[in-house]
């Protein structure tokens, strides 16, 4: 049937213009959000350097990472090349300084003032309106939003840093989250426990959360 309406050849412009318009307001607060969530990770993760990676030479190439991240804040005068980013901590393996060394930038980085997320950004309060819909745990909230956060993130020291963070079983990952996100161990084991919330409502990606 034909449209009785005639159509004029602006029409398929403003249209386009419309999507293209809306898909770049999102791309922005998108932006914005990883740009606020990035360092909030990358300072968890630091800050507790020496209890999520037992492994040394994981400690020191995670914390040179975070050192590369944090540059600026930490005092130095140019960020490290990252062709020749290497770890400025001792690496004897059982060199008890080599521990002292990485506790210092803990403290560090845990004294870093890192953004807070803007109440206005339209990614935060989709989250925060369904965590409130939902009734999500405070762990369940956080899952979702590092989980939005690591997926749209560009940043390679948040990618490395995040690929040390390993889960040996689902134990490990209950204490490690515990660890991660200042939960108490039966908590995270409540939310995580099956059946999962975040995978059965696919918040979360089930191929990259049993990896």
């Amino acid at each position: 049937m034909i449209d009785p309406r005639r159509r004029r050849a602006e029409d398929g412009a403003r249209l386009r213009n419309s999507r293209f318009n809306h898909r770049q307001l999102s791309d922005s607060e998108t932006a914005k959000f990883v740009a606020v969530l990035v360092p909030q990770i990358i300072k968890a993760i630091a800050a507790k350097l020496l209890a999520l990676l037992p492994n040394v030479p994981d400690q020191q190439r995670a914390a040179a990472l975070v050192q590369a991240y944090f540059w600026k804040e930490l005092g130095r005068y140019a960020p490290p090349n990252r062709d020749v980013l290497t770890p400025n901590f001792r690496s004897t393996l059982d060199d008890p300084e080599t521990h002292k060394d990485i506790a210092v930038l803990q403290s560090k980085v845990a004294a870093i003032q890192v953004p807070e997320l803007s109440s206005l950004n339209l990614i935060g309060a989709n989250i925060a309106k369904l965590t409130a819909m939902l009734n999500l745990d405070s762990i369940e909230a956080k899952l979702l939003t590092w989980s939005y956060a690591l997926h749209r993130a560009d940043n390679d020291e948040l990618r490395e840093l995040a690929y040390l963070v390993h889960f040996d079983d689902h134990a490990h990952k209950v204490n490690q989250l515990s660890l991660l996100f200042d939960e108490p161990v039966e908590v995270v084991e409540r939310v995580l426990a099956s059946p999962c919330r975040m995978l059965a409502l696919r918040f979360v990606d089930a191929k990259a959360w049993h990896q």
